[in-house]
């Protein structure tokens, strides 16, 4: 979800959300190195390992070197 969808849920709820109670909030870009418009193998990496790939990459960083997941 974006903060555009958690914004219109909360005051759809009349300002009541579950999300508003976590003790933590945090904000990704999920776009690829070599491109504004990433695929599903980037976006993936990016939220999983935290780092940007290229388009067609998964778990690796654009110069190839293994990033480690969040699973691990």
């Amino acid at each position: 979800m974006g903060l555009s969808q958690v914004s219109a849920g909360y005051y759809y709820n009349r300002q009541q959300s579950n999300l508003v109670s976590f003790p933590v909030t945090g904000l990704v870009t999920t776009h690829s190195h070599s491109h504004l418009i990433t695929d599903s193998a980037a976006g993936g990496t990016a939220i999983a390992c935290g780092c940007k790939t290229t388009n067609g990459t998964i778990g690796m960083d654009a110069r190839k070197k293994d990033c480690v997941s969040v699973l691990e």
